[in-house]
């Protein structure tokens, strides 16, 4: 007899317990504790569930610094954690879009009955107008089939209505959908991208340049002396200032470049296919502009002088690890 081939469930079982012990096997190698973010990480990897998430730890694993549980958080949050968020969200949505598709599919059910009756209404009608009809008949049929004919167009105007304000509805969460991606990768005071979205950013540029043997940039950029600026004007002043410098590199930057808050008075910039000579000249026109900036205290109108930046550059070498260059532009 021909041996029966495994139920779907049974495949699905063994298929995501092999997956599950590589990622587990992964960990005891690498001496990884088997916590739940850590083996979030490798499960996907060895899934092959997130294509991003894979490329980087294969451009991490070339490198000659392993990938450790540092690592293994950063990976997380720039590539489950938003995930799991638009997670949280999508259960939202489908909730209300089942609500939605299942209060229209009733008021089709309906209108397909309503139909169904006045087709039955039509055959008995014209069962009933024999030649023989008296007047009376004819006027009571002729006003049952109108009644029924405006019954079953009110349905239909109603049912119209439902499915546009359904569509229109489809459109505000395409739109809640779009608004949650871009505040999780958001920075909140200066409307660039945050940490999480460098970190994320800087990982897929540097499996970019790897894969396409291309240079890779980057700027880390510091306000010279914030912290003697926010204690002499304030905070509101220091945050005045870190959104000038904010929209300075974001109006200055073109193209696939890239400029987040990296944290506090800290910026990062990523310079996909830049060289370092041409990278540090960016630097430096990033520098002059803000250094010509004329800076006026929003709240009392006081002319708070002149703001400086320091910018460090370094070029990605393919397969290092990125924390060593981003040490080197430090």
């Amino acid at each position: 007899m021909k041996p029966q081939p495994a139920p779907p469930a049974e495949l699905e079982f063994h298929s995501a317990h092999k997956i599950a012990m590589e990622a587990i096997e992964k960990m005891v190698s690498q001496q990884i504790p088997p916590a739940p973010k850590n083996f979030a990480v490798w499960y996907a990897y060895f899934s092959q569930t997130n294509p991003e998430l894979s490329r980087a730890i294969d451009i991490m694993a070339k490198s000659s610094k392993p990938t450790g549980s540092k690592e293994i958080e950063q990976l997380y949050e720039s590539f489950l954690h938003e995930k799991l968020a638009e997670g949280q969200t999508m259960t939202k949505v489908n909730s209300r879009l089942q609500e939605t598709l299942t209060h229209v599919q009733s008021m089709i059910n309906e209108a397909g009955s309503q139909t169904s009756q006045f087709n039955s209404t039509l055959g008995d009608a014209a069962g009933k107008l024999d030649g023989n009809a008296a007047p009376d008949a004819i006027k009571s049929i002729v006003g049952q089939l109108v009644n029924d004919a405006k019954a079953m167009m009110a349905q239909n105007e109603a049912l119209q209505k439902k499915l546009a304000e359904s569509s229109a509805e489809l459109v505000e969460l395409k739109q809640d959908l779009v608004s949650v991606r871009e505040e999780a990768l958001t920075d909140g005071l200066t409307g660039i991208f945050n940490r999480k979205a460098f970190d994320m950013r800087l990982l897929q540029a540097a499996a970019e340049a790897t894969s396409e043997g291309e240079p890779m940039c980057l700027l880390l950029v510091d306000i010279d002396f914030f912290k003697k600026f926010n204690d002499t004007h304030g905070h509101q002043a220091g945050d005045q200032i870190i959104r000038l410098v904010a929209q300075t590199f974001q109006r200055a930057l073109k193209g696939q470049d890239t400029a987040a808050r990296y944290g506090g008075e800290e910026f990062g910039i990523i310079l996909p296919n830049t060289v370092i000579e041409n990278a540090a000249r960016v630097g430096e026109i990033l520098r002059n502009t803000v250094a010509h900036k004329e800076v006026i205290n929003r709240v009392n109108q006081q002319n708070l002088g002149q703001i400086t930046i320091s910018v460090g550059v370094a070029q990605y070498r393919h397969g290092e690890a990125l924390e060593t260059m981003i040490e080197r532009a430090d």
